[in-house]
């Protein structure tokens, strides 16, 4: 099964996050979604949407546009929608709606029962094949992970994320705990699994909305095939690889853009054919810009890190935070100016 893998920060001219109310009976739904064709007869790519437009038509749906944008990433846009969908819900709660983002939450893992042992098995000897080295976490849950994950969800990175299968098998994704499970984190997570196979039908977010546990973003391919899913999992690792730097580990301040009169020093680097600039404000924030965007990149430390290998920098991660790694990389980078 070949599928081409690409970058995600590739801009869509135009996009809209939009929002979608209906009721049948006593029952009142909300849905958020994300349209770059910015179709007004568009109300989204739910089954329940599906469905009871061919039961009732167009007019049963309100459709509200709640941020049209220009030149923006799918990353980016999949970020925004994800902070609109937690809002929708927390609103839900208080006024007599039912959110149905995602239905693949509710949808049930439709197939014969998973004999996991066995299939198990089988999914990491043909993974082996692909050269990919998986492993079985738990027996119980269905939970395979890559033996040596890609930046940052290697415990070099910090740990709290990770790439796995779930619910027995039948789902594949990506696991964040508590602060690694930012909408910036969820957004890239949901970007990837659109870009492989999957539809929003087939994508949840699960987890609690305060962050206080593991956030999960999976999608569920009910296969029991093992060359199917450990060429998904071959897939899904390439498009981290390829998209590490999208990915944020940081979560002390969120890298937030910040004024430039507190920028204290900065320098310019070459990496991967890109030029970034590395910048120090007051009281120690590091940020890292890539050359043509507005936003600092989310994974600060992990793109330290390969300045660090380009470079041959030496530094020792271990005994550093970020603040300090990247004062120490400003600093011998001046010196080799």
């Amino acid at each position: 099964m070949g599928l081409r893998i690409d970058k995600l920060e590739k801009k869509e001219a135009r996009a809209q996050i939009y929002q979608v109310e209906f009721s049948v009976g006593d029952i009142n739904y909300i849905y958020i979604g994300l349209d770059t064709k910015c179709d007004p007869e568009y109300f989204g790519s739910s089954l329940v949407i599906y469905h009871y437009q061919k039961v009732f038509g167009k007019s049963l749906f309100k459709k509200t546009i709640l941020e049209d944008l220009t030149d923006i990433s799918m990353t980016d846009l999949c970020s925004i929608e994800q902070r609109y969908i937690k809002e929708s819900k927390k609103h839900a709660k208080s006024s007599n709606q039912h959110s149905i983002n995602y239905t693949g939450q509710n949808r049930g893992d439709s197939g014969p029962k998973i004999d996991v042992s066995v299939l198990g098995k089988a999914i990491i000897e043909e993974a082996q094949k692909l050269g990919l080295s998986l492993r079985m976490a738990s027996l119980k849950l269905g939970i395979i992970k890559p033996t040596y994950p890609p930046a940052p969800f290697n415990r070099a990175s910090g740990g709290g994320m990770h790439i796995e299968t779930n619910y027995g098998l039948k789902r594949i994704g990506f696991s964040f705990f508590k602060k690694r499970g930012s909408d910036n984190n969820i957004g890239v997570a949901t970007s990837i699994l659109r870009q492989l196979e999957f539809d929003d039908d087939s994508i949840s977010v699960l987890g609690p909305a305060d962050l206080s546990d593991y956030q999960y973003v999976l999608a569920i391919h009910n296969s029991q095939d093992p060359k199917h899913i450990a060429d998904l999992f071959k897939r899904l690792i390439e498009l981290v690889e390829i998209n590490t730097d999208l990915f944020a580990n940081d979560s002390n301040d969120q890298n937030k853009s910040l004024p430039k009169k507190d920028i204290i020093e900065s320098v310019d680097l070459h990496l991967r054919n890109q030029i970034y600039t590395l910048i120090r404000y007051k009281r120690g924030y590091i940020r890292i810009i890539k050359e043509g965007m507005i936003k600092p990149m989310p994974n600060t430390k992990g793109i330290l890190r390969e300045v660090d290998k380009e470079y041959n920098l030496k530094i020792d991660f271990q005994s550093s935070n970020t603040q300090k790694a990247g004062k120490i990389i400003l600093k011998k980078m001046k010196e080799r100016s």
